[in-house]
């Protein structure tokens, strides 16, 4: 679904939208009276972190600088145990286990200025304005 929506709509507002659909499940969790609720919510929450890994790769396969890609991407991929590793510490650090889920307004906080400061990826505006223009043949 991720690829789909970055494909048609851009990198730049699936990378948006899979951030906020992972950081507003994740805060909702928090909230759920009943186990349904936990496991709707917490489903969300995967598919998010599904798209954040699909188009922040992408997006970052596109716009960065070739020299420090790789090394760039590497950061990125130690990104995720480093957050899976933060949610088990969060558990000792909280004392209601629903508190720790409202770590999720962080990431839906840093997600709204990136409306404006994350630039599209130009690989992605060429290959639509070709779309968009066919050439002469």
């Amino acid at each position: 679904f991720w690829g789909l929506l970055s494909d048609r709509f851009g990198r730049k507002p699936a990378f948006l939208l899979s951030t906020a659909c992972y950081a507003l499940a994740t805060f909702l969790t928090g909230l759920m009276p009943n186990w349904e609720g936990i496991v709707i919510f917490r489903f969300l929450t995967g598919f998010g972190v599904g798209g954040v890994l699909v188009s922040s790769f992408t997006l970052m396969s596109e716009v960065w600088p070739l020299r420090s890609k790789s090394i760039f991407i590497g950061i990125l991929s130690i990104s995720i145990p480093v957050g899976i590793f933060s949610a088990g510490l969060i558990n000792y650090i909280v004392d209601n286990w629903r508190h720790g889920f409202y770590i999720g307004l962080i990431p839906l906080a840093v997600s709204l200025p990136g409306i404006w400061l994350i630039k599209e990826s130009g690989s992605w505006i060429t290959e639509k304005i070709n779309k968009v223009i066919p050439p002469n043949l």
